[in-house]
This record gives C-alpha cells, sequence and structure tokens, in this order.
C-alpha cells in the first residue's frame, strides 16, 4: 500500500495537516500538488490498494473550484481516501 496526499495549501497550513496524517500510515507519502496549474494531473494515477489524503481549505463551506477542477482529472480507481476540509466540519 503507497500513500498519497492530494494537497491544494496555498499557505501552507493545511499541508501540514495532511503531514500528520499522511505520517501515519507512510514515512514517505508521495505529494500530489494542486496549488501546481502546470503539472498534468491526468497522469496521476492512484491504485485500489493505496491509501489517499485529499486536504484543502474550504472558504464558506466550498473547496477552491480550481482544486476541485485539477482533483476530477485524477484517476483514483478505488482507491480508500481520508480527506479533511478546513474551516468546516466534514462529519
Amino acid at each position: 500500500m503507497n500513500v498519497a496526499e492530494i494537497i491544494f495549501s496555498p499557505t501552507g497550513g493545511t499541508e501540514k495537516v495532511a503531514d500528520i496524517i499522511g505520517k501515519h500510515w507512510s514515512e514517505n507519502p508521495v505529494k500530489i500538488d494542486l496549488s501546481d496549474g502546470s503539472a498534468d494531473f491526468g497522469k496521476c494515477e492512484i491504485t485500489e490498494q493505496d491509501m489517499v489524503v485529499i486536504a484543502m481549505p474550504s472558504f464558506g463551506g466550498r473547496a477552491p473550484a480550481a482544486a476541485i477542477e485539477r482533483l476530477e482529472k485524477i484517476h483514483g480507481n478505488g482507491a480508500n481516501c481520508v480527506r479533511k476540509m478546513q474551516g468546516r466540519s466534514t462529519d
């Protein structure tokens, strides 16, 4: 099982939270930075055996549109996921 952190963290705070969570499953999780507008997220492949931490801030209960658009390009293939949206409870 590989661990991937998919993050959108313009100021670095959300990335710190994702790092804390990701380190519980792996010493060296793979990072996919949705803040990088030049990356080709369509080439990101995650397997069904992987664990994924998705972390991004929310503003008024909404995630940034750019982060969602980039996230939708990633092929998740049924991987398990943990998500954390700062600013709002996801319970």
